[in-house]
């Protein structure tokens, strides 16, 4: 989301005719999540949902099933986002139904989406469990293995499941500062 989305959608409408002329279906499922996310930065919300419904109809009888979560999480978000209750919660029961994979970077972005969702199907406010399961609080972001350190700073370093309700509280805390500030400018 920091970079230029418009650029990133005209990338992915090249790339992904090429990935069908190869016959590459994994390839094409994950550049049309991508570009959905590309015009769901730049506003283009409904060509975003089409996108995503398409490809999850699609991913239900053949993708992988971290594609599939990843195509109705973010559906979640534009569905939420277009106001279509009914739709969101559609793409919420598919996300239930779906088990979590072991993905684990792929699930993290799953769960803020998840978590965004939320917060627009709820006003803005908590809803349901978290994503990652229970309340996310004790289990943290990063797992270190010691014996693995081994004088590189990063090789015993592995992420672990990451939740989004963690990741929801920080845009709470976010939200709340932003309000504060909002309230300070207005008030001098």
């Amino acid at each position: 989301f920091l970079g230029d989305a418009e650029a990133a959608v005209e990338a992915f409408e090249r790339a992904i005719p090429l990935g069908r002329g190869l016959d590459d279906a994994q390839f094409v499922g994950f550049a049309e999540v991508y570009l959905a996310e590309a015009r769901l930065a730049c506003g283009h919300y409904g060509e975003a949902a089409k996108l995503l419904r398409r490809g999850a109809a699609s991913l239900r009888r053949t993708g992988p099933p971290v594609l599939l979560r990843m195509a109705h999480s973010r559906l979640l978000v534009v569905e939420g986002l277009l106001g279509r209750t009914r739709a969101a919660e559609a793409s919420r029961k598919a996300l239930e139904e779906t088990p979590r994979t072991d993905v684990v970077l792929l699930e993290a972005w799953n769960d803020l989406f998840i978590a965004l969702g939320h917060r627009l199907d709820s006003g803005g406010t908590a809803r349901g469990p978290s994503p990652g399961g229970g309340d996310g609080c004790a289990e943290p972001l990063l797992e270190v293995d010691p014996d693995r350190i081994a004088g590189r700073a990063w090789s015993g370093w592995r992420p672990r499941r990451c939740s989004g309700r963690r990741i929801q509280r920080i845009g709470c805390v976010a939200q709340a500062r932003r309000a504060r500030l909002a309230r300070r400018l207005l008030s001098g």
